[in-house]
């Protein structure tokens, strides 16, 4: 398959074969992973996709988080289960959480997030400058939100939306302020900037393992999802 590839990696390339096109990243800079994300194509475009982004010397190549159970379009490109994510929602039809004053709209720096995302997670889960745009840009309106003590951020939250879905898409807290009420006051600025733009309910997802951010989840009023979400992988 004859495929015109565009910009530079370990940044975002976009990779085209006439009408199909998708885009690969690395999956972060401590993993030697790449990523793929398909925008429009056959099952054999996402497979010679998969395999370019192999030629840059990864181990292997993962899709985006997909609702959980049969795909037969990606499994058809050779993709194998590898991560699995808990899938949480919440209504936003009625009374939304107040705002509170630590919390302001920032224009996006992604060198900055990036900065506390390795931070708050380990190596598997975090994501770099170029993942962050990603998620900044997924959806049809976003926002970056800061939580801050004095002058200095203490995390961050990106939030999006979509038709009438907002989508939490990351959040994450220096662990030098953890405990401190941030996540929660994050949470709740995230769920009045998607109700006040029109969202009927959010989502958002989470390792399983990550229990305490599933606590704060529960008690904010988001229930998990039956299925959730699993990242496949494809390997030469």
């Amino acid at each position: 398959m004859r495929m015109n590839v565009s910009g530079e990696w370990p940044g975002e390339i976009t990779i085209r074969s006439t009408w199909s096109k998708a885009t690969g990243r690395r999956w972060n800079s401590d993993m030697p992973y790449g990523h793929v994300r398909l925008i429009r194509g056959s099952s054999a475009f996402t497979r010679a996709a998969a395999q370019h982004v192999l030629g840059y010397g990864v181990e292997l190549v993962t899709s985006p988080p997909l609702l959980k159970g049969p795909d037969a379009s990606w499994e058809r490109a050779g993709f194998e289960p590898f991560l699995e994510l808990h899938l949480y929602r919440r209504s936003l039809v009625g009374d939304l959480p107040d705002l509170s004053p630590k919390i302001t709209e920032i224009s996006p720096d992604f060198e900055a997030l990036q900065t506390i995302d390795r931070s708050a997670f380990n190596a598997l889960w975090r994501m770099d400058a170029v993942g962050l745009r990603e998620s900044f840009n997924a959806t049809t309106r976003s926002v970056v939100l800061m939580s801050s003590n004095s002058d200095e951020m203490a995390g961050y939250a990106i939030v999006g939306l979509s038709g009438i879905t907002g989508y939490l898409q990351r959040i994450a807290v220096d662990p030098a302020h953890q405990r401190q009420g941030h996540g929660q006051r994050l949470v709740r600025a995230s769920l009045r900037w998607a109700g006040e733009h029109g969202a009927a309910t959010m989502l958002l997802n989470t390792q399983p393992e990550n229990t305490i951010s599933a606590d704060l989840y529960r008690s904010e009023g988001f229930a998990r999802m039956p299925g959730g979400l699993r990242v496949l992988k494809y390997e030469s």
